[in-house]
This record gives structure tokens, C-alpha cells and sequence, in this order.
């Protein structure tokens, strides 16, 4: 009984000792974790101090760039100001100007239609006739509606006869080559001096397109030649050639249309006409041949091929 006794006082010592130690270790790990909690809230606290700092840096830095960017922005608001002033300025110098060369220009070309319409033995207010009821007075203008229309009389080898004004208005589907030719013959049949043909040939522009075109462009034409070929470079360029040319290969005859069968061949055989390079009469044949129902191109036999007025002249008969 002694034995177990001792035996249990030995053991429970030893478990004391244990707990003893046990209790040691924990306490010297609260310790050391208390320090490390200590070390973090040091740097935490390091880092909100540093944190702050860096946010005031931030904001005196933002706040001086929109003190510049205000400096800045007036400073061309101010800028933008003056500059719109000068240009008005050289705008409204400029208009003065163009206002007084345009006077002189107008006193000048009333004395060149005296002088042509001496030579011409034709009346100066009699100097055009448009086709759409204008009529041009001896200034230059185009008077719109005028509905008592003078005639220019022409004498020569041509006789007693009619000559107005051709005008180009895209939206009508005009050719261009076809205008200057037409502006051109216009130019020799009244005997227009050379001078003067710029002048003529801008008035001969009414297309609501072409219009803006001579507005933005016509003040750098020194010569008609100049016009001529701006004016083709812009209005018969390669990309409305092949614009042409789609319609001559793609397009089809529509009743519907009101062209008959042979004004449609007629339509479309003159607009090929006028590309570049040109095609030759099978070609276009050829290719309006195509545009018409397979019992009609039987009628544009192969014998009449090589002459267009012969296939022309079938479709008359069509």
C-alpha cells in the first residue's frame, strides 16, 4: 500500500514539473508575441504616418497642376481670343480687298464686252442666253427667271441662228468632256476673246455640287486652261470613269425607264464614248448588247458588230 502511495506522489510531481514548464514556455511565447504585435503596430503606425505623408504630397502635387492647367487654360482661352480678333480683322481687311478687285475686275469685263460687242456688231445686254430662263446682263450675272429671254443673232458662213450658254449640272447626268467641248464651240461660234473665257466658263457651272466646288476652288483658277483641267480632274477622274464603265457592263434596259430601246443603246454608247482610255465600237456593242433581253440581242446579229449605226439602227427597227 506504501509502494502505491509513492508511487502516485512520484507521479504527480512529475506532473507538476511538467505544467511548471509547460506554464514557462507559454508565458515566453506571450511575450515574445506581445513584442511582435508591438513591432507591427510600430510599423503600421510608420506606415499611416508615411501613408499620410504621401497622400498630402499627392494632393499639393495635384492641386499644382490644376493651378496649371487653370493658368494654362486661360492662357489660350486668352490666346484663342486675340487670334480670332486678328483673323476677323484680316478677314474683314481681306473681304475689303476682294470687294475692290472685284470691282475692278466687273469695270473690266463690262469694257472687254464693249469692246467684243463692237467687233461682233451684237448689242452688250445681249451677251447670253441660258436654258433655264436665265439670261446674262452685261455685267457677267446670271439673272434667274427672267422670263423675256434676248436672242444672240449670229452672222457668218452658220447664218441666222440661236447659240446659249451650255451649262453642267452633275445631278442631270452631264458628261463633263462633252460640257467643254460644248463650252468650247460655244466660246468660237460667239467669238469670245480668250480673256474672257474663264470668266464664261465659270458662269456655265450651276450643279448644286459643282457650285461649291467652283466656290472653294475658283479663286486660284488664273487661266481657263487652268479651269479645264481641274475641272476634268475632278469631274471625269479615273474613279468616275469606272464608275462609267460599271454602269456600261452592269446595267440592264428597263422599260420602265421611259427610254425606248434604241435611246437607251444611244444613251449609254455616248457615255462610253468619252472614256479613257477608249474603248472601240465592238467593245462597247459588245457590252450593250448584254443589257437587253436574249430575243433583242438576237436582232444585233454578229455581221453588224463592227458598225455601231447598223446595230443602232436595228434597234429602230426592234
Amino acid at each position: 500500500m506504501i509502494g502505491v502511495k509513492q508511487q502516485f506522489e512520484k507521479e504527480r510531481k512529475e506532473q507538476d514539473a511538467k505544467l511548471e514548464q509547460l506554464v514557462i514556455h507559454q508565458e515566453t511565447e506571450n511575450v515574445q508575441i506581445r513584442q511582435k504585435v508591438k513591432e507591427i503596430q510600430g510599423i503600421v503606425e510608420n506606415n499611416k504616418v508615411e501613408t499620410a505623408r504621401e497622400i498630402m504630397t499627392v494632393k499639393v502635387a495635384i492641386d499644382m497642376i490644376q493651378k496649371e492647367l487653370e493658368s494654362s487654360t486661360s492662357n489660350v482661352s486668352r490666346q484663342l481670343r486675340e487670334q480670332e480678333s486678328r483673323l476677323e480683322q484680316n478677314v474683314n481687311v481681306d473681304q475689303l480687298k476682294l470687294q475692290s478687285e472685284l470691282k475692278s475686275l466687273e469695270q473690266e469685263i463690262v469694257q472687254l464686252k464693249l469692246k467684243v460687242g463692237n467687233q461682233m456688231r451684237i448689242p452688250v445686254e445681249r451677251t447670253g442666253v441660258v436654258t433655264d430662263g436665265s439670261a446674262v446682263n452685261a455685267r457677267g450675272d446670271v439673272n434667274k427667271g427672267s422670263s423675256n429671254l434676248e436672242s444672240v443673232k449670229a452672222t457668218g458662213n452658220l447664218g441666222s441662228t440661236e447659240f446659249a450658254l451650255p451649262l453642267f449640272d452633275e445631278d442631270k447626268g452631264m458628261n463633263p468632256v462633252s460640257h467643254i467641248r460644248q463650252l468650247e464651240e460655244f466660246f468660237e461660234f460667239r467669238g469670245i476673246q480668250q480673256q474672257l473665257w474663264l470668266i464664261v466658263a465659270k458662269k456655265s457651272i450651276v450643279g448644286s455640287v459643282s457650285k461649291q466646288w467652283l466656290e472653294a476652288t475658283g479663286m486660284t483658277f488664273v487661266s481657263y486652261e487652268q479651269f479645264k483641267s481641274e475641272f476634268l480632274s475632278t469631274w471625269w477622274s479615273a474613279a468616275q470613269q469606272g464608275l462609267v464603265k460599271c454602269r456600261l457592263y452592269q446595267s440592264k434596259y428597263d422599260k420602265a425607264a421611259g427610254l425606248s430601246l434604241s435611246a437607251h443603246f444611244l444613251k449609254y454608247a455616248t457615255m462610253a464614248s468619252y472614256l479613257e482610255p477608249k474603248l472601240t465600237d465592238n467593245e462597247i456593242i459588245e457590252a450593250l448588247r448584254c443589257h437587253y433581253p436574249q430575243e433583242i440581242q438576237k436582232n444585233i446579229g454578229e455581221h453588224q458588230i463592227k458598225q455601231s449605226s447598223k446595230s443602232f439602227g436595228s434597234l429602230k427597227e426592234t
